[in-house]
């Protein structure tokens, strides 16, 4: 059990504070809830769900919760188990007797990453067909014939293609879809009402849309969800997932032996599709049970500090929170662990022109290969070679060799040039680059 020393007003403020201040600098866009044994102190939504018509975000908006979605997913298949219809050990020959490789490949591989089947996700047709729709058998089809990437158990890698492929063996299993098994045996005994498969087709009522940054906000590019399903395909808000978590790490839906599996590491740190850790604070471990997710511009962080009954909830519609961080700076508040405000830096001006720094620069250290730095309309950014982003970043500190830029939108970010060579630090990913 957790000890607060803090009044609930004081700790609501704080919380409070704290999200709007990152809001107001833009580096969160979304809706938190935070609660203490079972005590909510914080749900509430900050910035926008819908930026063209002016909607906020609320305790009540709809996101794409992306790889929450696998903790459903591994739920359901010990549902099934126990009735009798699955075991974990068994093979997916079984239920899919085509599939290569099948007979040694079990259920337990594909719930634990181990299964050394390819990530879909990562195959160099994706692009191409996320745009449109398809069936999760030919969602299947995409991947199934390429070759493994290691034996089964050898080893973890994080891939989605585990999930899809469960969600597949569900409906065979069922005959029914998947989205309405979860209905029958989550959503709606638990009260869930506005949790389901993402689908653009259908009306949802309170759904936020999703954006990007590349340069200025953009609507996050577009993938047909259908190609999405245990694997990261649902959509929630956060009052509907802190009534999963208490109804989960209660009882209330798994037999003891079942929550067990999933809440036991396996393979890395993960268990049957949630993440297991250990995070300090205070001077203290404090375990926790987790699942990040990310998709089409939607970013999420659920996690629950299990022996403080410390439940954090964030979801944003914009892709560059970070949601990791926020919800641990949360957590901090909370454990009575001192959290600064970020600091608004201000611009400087600089006595190089933004010429002097445009260019391409190679990578030797870090994730990715290149940098591109480029100026339109008076201002300068900066973008990966994934193009997964291009933030303005803004003169902040200047010496005769050395100048640093924050990136605007993206909370810590920053990059500094050093004779020829830049210093990327952004999402947390630190690289050095050298210009071509």
């Amino acid at each position: 059990m957790a000890s607060t020393k803090k009044s609930v007003e004081s700790l609501q403020k704080e919380l409070d504070d704290y999200c709007t201040a990152l809001s107001k600098l833009g580096y969160f866009n979304g809706s938190v809830l935070v609660a203490l044994e079972g005590t909510v102190f914080i749900n509430k939504g900050f910035g926008m769900a819908n930026i063209e018509l002016e909607v906020v975000n609320t305790s009540k908006t709809i996101f794409g919760i992306g790889s929450i979605s696998k903790q459903f997913t591994a739920a359901a298949i010990l549902v099934l188990q126990e009735k009798n219809l699955i075991r974990v050990t068994e093979p997916i020959s079984k239920y899919l007797p085509e599939y290569p490789n099948g007979e040694k490949i079990t259920i337990h591989h594909l719930l634990t990453h181990s299964s050394g089947i390819p990530n879909y996700t990562e195959l160099s047709n994706f692009d191409e067909t996320v745009k449109f729709p398809v069936t999760i058998e030919e969602r299947v089809n995409y991947f199934k014939d390429v070759p493994l990437v290691f034996e089964p158990g050898e080893r973890f890698e994080y891939c989605n293609s585990n999930y899809a492929l469960l969600t597949y063996i569900i409906e065979i299993i069922t005959n029914r879809s998947f989205e309405s098994i979860l209905n029958d045996i989550f959503f709606n005994p638990l009260g869930m009402k506005h949790t389901g498969r993402y689908d653009y087709r259908k009306i949802i009522k309170n759904r936020a849309s999703s954006y990007g940054l590349l340069g200025d906000i953009v609507n996050a590019e577009f993938m047909d969800m259908s190609h999405f399903s245990g694997d990261g395909g649902l959509y929630s808000t956060t009052e509907d997932l802190f009534i999963w978590d208490q109804a989960l790490h209660s009882g209330k839906i798994l037999h003891k032996e079942s929550y067990s599996l999933m809440t036991t590491i396996h393979e890395a740190n993960y268990g049957y599709g949630l993440i297991l850790f250990e995070e300090r604070i205070r001077n203290k471990a404090r375990k926790v049970i987790a699942h990040g997710g990310g998709i089409k511009g939607f970013v999420c962080d659920f996690r629950n500090y299990i022996d403080d009954k410390l439940t954090i909830i964030v979801l944003s519609n914009f892709f560059t929170t970070q949601s990791r961080k926020v919800a641990n700076a949360l957590a901090r508040i909370v454990l009575n662990e001192e959290v600064s405000l970020p600091d608004q830096l201000e611009m400087v001006p600089l006595v190089y022109r933004y010429d002097h720094f445009i260019g391409d620069y190679k990578v030797y250290e870090g994730p990715y290969n290149t940098y591109s730095v480029s100026s339109k309309d008076g201002k300068l950014y900066i973008s990966n070679d994934l193009n997964w982003y291009r933030a303005e970043i803004i003169p902040y500190s200047q010496e005769v060799e050395d100048i640093s830029f924050f990136t605007k939108g993206i909370e810590g970010g920053s990059v500094t040039f050093k004779k020829g060579e830049i210093h990327v630090n952004v999402f947390g990913m630190l690289s050095k680059a050298t210009k071509i």
